[in-house]
This record gives structure tokens, C-alpha cells and sequence, in this order.
């Protein structure tokens, strides 16, 4: 009886209990503080190496639209390690694996999956010390991304003008001092119907270009110079005539910008029927036109002594496009598609 008498004397101090509870109370405490310490070092590491993914599936896909690097596996483990790396503050992250799907020569998705690397201790995953308490010393860590690339197949809809394959080629060719870029200036000419064509670009079997260097498109409405949606391989309807199309009128598009070019491969009808089958999509950094009767920003265009033609002047450009409307698998006429999908 004196030992239970002692012991229920001892329960109703209040100093015992108090140890009791501070002590239960700072395990607790330590243990969520450290959790949210070694927590937030987690979910920072993997915002770095969703960043490295992101960014590593994008130069990748990119690469791989243009044409600017070999699309094969080596070339792409490469270029993740260099991009997750340079994500990272500490310059330091692991590439797990680099999957290319190649669904034509510049169309296809790669995906990338990165892991934290700890440098310091040669191991991967990221260090939990504060958690240790719990029975964790390290965490692995790791993200994933993926992303589409392609040259465009169909487009929502682009400058209501279009220039054959011809005419392209040979204002992009090297061979021909042509280009991308400010540095390789390419005017478009509407061609006289009336007057023999003059250049590299073969004529229609009527001799003379089909309409010219480009033709006017119709408008998706009377207020924009713009077109309906296109695809590769369908039919764009012409505006016949030397004025530009209605909406364009209406709505000249304004200058130093880029658009969406239709390119050209083939003309069939006569007079109002007119269709241009299309071949692709160009960009083009529109600097200027000249039209009579029209509107004119920078300089006149002419074919010859007394004979003023209407023109655009500007030159064609290497995209990327981010956000697109549209399908890809499309020719490549330097426009490349990059999307995330992951």
C-alpha cells in the first residue's frame, strides 16, 4: 500500500508530468521542423530537375526538328546532360534515360528522365539529416518530360499569300548567295501576267509564272489578311488579280513581324477557280510592301526600266513555334513545332 500511495503521491505533481510532456512535446516538435526542412530541400531539388527535363526535352526536340544535330541517342544524352546540369545550383544532376521516336526524317517525341545526384557524397538522391530521427538519411528524387517535334501538316491559318516551292528554294539556297536571316533579304514580286518571267523558277505551261513569285489567297473573312486553315497536300483558294485579297485591304498586316507563309507546289483552274495546292508553311519576316493603288511601306519594286510591280520585302527565318495550332508531320521549310506533352 505505501508503494502505491507513493506512486499516485508522485503522478499528481505537476513538475513530473510537465518533463513528461515538454520532453514528448520537443521530439515533436524537432521531427516536424525537421520535415519541413528536409522537405523543402526535396521539393526544390525536383523543381531544379523538372526545370533540367523540361528544358533538356525542348533543346532536344528542337535539335531534332531542324535538323541542327544528328537525331540519334548519343547526341540526345548529351544534350540532356547538359541541360540538366546547368538547371541544377549545384551544377550537378543524372540523366537516367533519353528516348527518341522517330516518326519521319524531323517528326517524332523524346523523353527525358533526370534523378538528384549528390556530388559531394557520390551518390544519388538528396541528403535528409534532420529526418534521420525517422530512419531516412536520403531521398531519391526524379522527374520526367516529354515533347513533341515535327514541321507543320496542317495550320490554323497564315499570311493570305503564298509563294511557290520554286521561289522558296531559291531565296533559301546558299548556292544561290540565299538564306535565312536579315542577311539574306528576299523580295517577293507579282509577277507581270502579261510580261515573260524572268529568274530560275520555271513558268506555267501558259509561259509565263503562275501567277508569279506569289499569289494572293482568299481571307478567312473581309477584316484580316489572313487564310482559313490549311494542310499539306489540300487546296488553297486563290483571289485572283493584282490587288491584294480583300482582307488584306481591309487589314494590311503590320510590318518588322513574322508570319506563317503557305508555300506552293502546284496551280490547277483558270480565272476565279484558281487552287494552290499546298506544299508546306514559311516563315517570313515581313520589312515592307508596294502596291499601286494599295498602300505602301518602304521602298518601290520594278522589273526593268519604267516598269513598277508590286512586291513584299523581307526575308524568311529558321521558327520555332511554341504554341501551335495545327498538325505535325509537314515538309520542312525551317519551321519546326516543339510542344511539351509531359
Amino acid at each position: 500500500m505505501r508503494r502505491l500511495s507513493g506512486l499516485c503521491r508522485w503522478l499528481k505533481r505537476d513538475e513530473g508530468i510537465s518533463l513528461v510532456l515538454i520532453g514528448v512535446m520537443l521530439a515533436v516538435i524537432l521531427g516536424l521542423a525537421g520535415m519541413a526542412v528536409d522537405l523543402g530541400a526535396v521539393y526544390a531539388e525536383r523543381r531544379e530537375l523538372r526545370n533540367g527535363a523540361d528544358a533538356a526535352a525542348l533543346a532536344i526536340a528542337e535539335d531534332c526538328g531542324m535538323g541542327a544535330k544528328p537525331c540519334d541517342n548519343p547526341t540526345a544524352l548529351a544534350t540532356a546532360e547538359q541541360y540538366a546540369d546547368a538547371n541544377a545550383w549545384d551544377d550537378n544532376s543524372a540523366v537516367e534515360s533519353v528516348n527518341l521516336t522517330l516518326t519521319g526524317p524531323t517528326t517524332g517525341s523524346v523523353r527525358v528522365v533526370t534523378s538528384a545526384w549528390d556530388a559531394a557524397a557520390g551518390q544519388p538522391g538528396v541528403r535528409v539529416p534532420l529526418m534521420s530521427m525517422l530512419g531516412f538519411n536520403r531521398v531519391n528524387v526524379g522527374a520526367a518530360a516529354t515533347a513533341i517535334f515535327g514541321s507543320p501538316w496542317s495550320l490554323g491559318g497564315g499570311l493570305a499569300l503564298t509563294i511557290g516551292t520554286c521561289e522558296f528554294y531559291t531565296a533559301t539556297n546558299p548556292a544561290l548567295d540565299g538564306g535565312y536571316g536579315s542577311e539574306h533579304p528576299a523580295t517577293l514580286i507579282f509577277k507581270d501576267p502579261n510580261k515573260d518571267p524572268e529568274g530560275p523558277c520555271p513558268a506555267d505551261p501558259a509561259g509565263k509564272d503562275a501567277p508569279g513569285a506569289f499569289g494572293w489567297l482568299t481571307t478567312i473573312d473581309k477584316n484580316h489578311c489572313l487564310t482559313p486553315a490549311l494542310t499539306v497536300g489540300g487546296l488553297a483558294a486563290a483571289d485572283p488579280g493584282y490587288s491584294p485579297s480583300k482582307g488584306c485591304k481591309k487589314d494590311p498586316p503590320p510590318v518588322d513581324a513574322d508570319y506563317m507563309l503557305p508555300i506552293y507546289s502546284a496551280v490547277t483552274g483558270h480565272g476565279n477557280n484558281v487552287r494552290y495546292t499546298v506544299a508546306g508553311f514559311a516563315s517570313y519576316h515581313l520589312m515592307g510592301y508596294s502596291f499601286p493603288n494599295w498602300g505602301e511601306f518602304g521602298d518601290t519594286c520594278s522589273e526593268g526600266p519604267g516598269h513598277q510591280v508590286g512586291c513584299i520585302t523581307g526575308y524568311f527565318t529558321t521558327d520555332t513555334l511554341y504554341t501551335f495550332d495545327g498538325e505535325l508531320g509537314g515538309p520542312n521549310f525551317g519551321v519546326v513545332v516543339v510542344e511539351l506533352t509531359e
